[in-house]
């Protein structure tokens, strides 16, 4: 029972992911720029929203807390979700509480 909750979970989270990375800036779409006080980060106006995907909000040294993000002097450019962190499940894991 835990395993098919734990893969319906999953899948709604992959389905939501994907669907809300499908949407890119097109020629209707106005293109952003806001000044955060790391630097410039670029997004777009979709539907009458501001949309920024994968601003960088911290930096971490692996088993260390995270600190704030080094500043950047060009424009950063976040119209896409940045790398996901991997999870691991061990193989043996997977099959229990089927």
């Amino acid at each position: 029972m835990r395993l098919k909750v734990n893969f319906i979970l999953h899948a709604v989270i992959v389905v939501g992911l994907s669907c809300t990375s499908c949407s890119k800036p097109t020629e209707e779409n106005q293109d952003l720029v806001v000044e955060t006080i790391y630097g410039k980060v670029s997004g777009y106006k979709e539907d009458s929203i501001s949309v920024f995907k994968g601003i960088p909000y911290a930096k971490a040294e692996r088993f260390m807390p995270p600190v704030p993000p080094d500043s950047w002097a060009e424009t950063k450019e976040c119209i896409k979700f940045g790398p996901v962190a991997k999870q691991v499940v061990p193989l043996d894991q997977r099959f229990l509480n089927e």
